[in-house]
């Protein structure tokens, strides 16, 4: 029994104990400037039953009509919020960050030890973004992470779970316009991946291989058009393109680098 007890503790806290101190390090009191305004949003959602497409909450730019890609997540905030405040907030955005860093570790099988040198310094760089505590930014890395995981199981044989990519990308599309960069990286990854196997066994029959990886295509092309299940439809690409190369982005700080 005793042994049994050592064996189970010992697990616990391999498996476990790290991310446990991840999620109480990553415990921050709501501090995004927008805030009110998601919250506001999702209220709108959940008293009217439809989706604010007009900034009616703001004297600047009144009745603009814009693409409100991360409407999702104005209804988490509010549905957070309004059953148990900024404590709710905090600890979902801790919850969420403990979550990314166990599905990245599950992707690339780090060890308790990898784990432990890594993950605290990872955790002191990026304290500036998580410091902000909930916000739909961490859920695009909570999508980031399922993705590589999704891509490191088919790569290592699992290649059915591939197609798990489909509902990642459209529930990514209704929380969050940086699922875009996420199809990105789908997108990067495939094309390195396959040509690495073509190349592997030469470029005489270039089409022969493609058919072996004909399931990560379909999936990458029916994720692009599983993003565009959302009330906006086409629209979320489209307000992604116009961030490229904005100069407003200048004004906005999460598109502008960290302090030293």
């Amino acid at each position: 029994m005793k042994k049994i007890l050592t064996l189970t503790f010992t697990n616990f806290f391999s498996t476990l104990f790290p991310f446990i101190v991840i999620f109480l390090g990553a415990i921050y009191p709501p501090s995004d400037s927008d805030l009110g305004w998601h919250l506001k949003y999702g209220e709108y959602f959940f008293q009217t039953g439809k989706i604010l497409r007009e900034n009616t909450l703001s004297t600047m730019m009144s009745g603009f009509s814009w693409i409100n890609s991360s409407w999702g997540t104005d209804l988490i905030s509010y549905l957070i919020f309004h059953f148990s405040g900024f404590w709710g907030l905090s600890l979902l955005a801790a919850l969420i960050i403990a979550l990314i860093f166990y599905i990245f570790s599950k992707g690339f099988k780090l060890s308790f030890w990898e784990i432990s040198l890594l993950f605290p310094i990872i955790l002191y760089m990026e304290q500036p973004m998580f410091a902000v505590s909930f916000r739909g930014q961490l859920l695009s890395f909570l999508g980031l992470a399922v993705l590589y995981y999704l891509l490191a199981n088919y790569q290592n044989g699992r290649k059915k779970m591939i197609f798990f990519c489909l509902p990642l990308f459209w529930l990514w599309s209704n929380i969050h316009g940086e699922f875009i960069f996420g199809l990105g990286i789908f997108f990067l990854w495939a094309v390195a991946f396959i040509l690495s196997k073509i190349s592997f066994r030469g470029w005489k029959n270039i089409f022969s291989p493609l058919k072996e990886y004909l399931d990560l295509i379909l999936s990458f092309t029916l994720s692009v058009f599983a993003a565009i299940i959302n009330p906006f439809g086409m629209g979320v690409y489209l307000e992604a393109v116009k961030h490229f190369n904005n100069p407003a982005l200048k004004d906005i700080i999460e598109w502008t680098p960290f302090e030293r």
